[in-house]
């Protein structure tokens, strides 16, 4: 089959489900450009597929790369410039400097995700920030529930490790997590 046909019969028949996976990871408003971006990326990678695994995993694999880039991209617009953030739609939260607070605390957040090896930054995006459940996830990430649980649990114990070195960690008054990043140690002069 040729590699155009190869490529139109994939999309034909998982559009759906990458357009879903993607929806859950990065929200509805980008999944669209974003199903694009995977079904351009799996065309030219597909001299790469090996067919030990299924096609709906590849391209689950791609689509995974494609939204941890784009909310990579994300945390650093928001880091250099909190105004760029979506808003909340949550009613009671009209108060800007507790919406400020919230931006701060995601970026923070991102910025550390984006610290850590692939496999657990992929991971914790499904499950903590997509809200998939541990098969669902599994499944996206192309491993089994066991590997994913492992991989979750190896990833919040490094992610809560580095927000313990490099963040203070609390609860507001709404009990709302908030994560500030703790002021460098000072330097001192060395003894002469």
């Amino acid at each position: 089959m040729p590699e155009g046909a190869l490529v139109e019969e994939l999309y034909r028949r998982h559009e759906r489900g990458v357009r879903r996976l993607l929806a859950r990871m990065v929200g509805e408003h980008d999944a669209e450009d974003l199903t694009h971006d995977v079904f351009e990326r799996a065309q030219r990678a597909l001299g790469t597929y090996r067919a030990e695994s299924r096609p709906a995993t590849w391209l689950y694999r791609i689509a995974t790369h494609v939204a941890i880039d784009l909310l990579r991209n994300r945390a650093v617009r928001e880091r250099e410039d909190p105004s760029v953030a979506a808003p909340s739609s949550d009613a009671r939260d009209f108060a800007p400097d507790r919406e400020a607070v919230r931006r701060r605390t995601r970026a923070c957040i991102l910025e550390l995700i984006a610290r850590l090896p692939v496999n657990q930054r992929a991971v914790l995006v499904f499950s903590e920030i997509r809200g998939l459940s541990d098969r669902e996830a599994a499944e996206a990430l192309g491993i089994t529930l066991s590997s994913a649980k492992i991989q979750l649990h190896r990833a919040r114990k490094a992610l809560r490790a580095l927000m313990t070195c490099e963040c203070s960690v609390y609860r507001d008054e709404w009990t709302e997590l908030v994560c500030e990043r703790a002021a460098p140690a000072p330097v001192l002069p060395a003894a002469s």
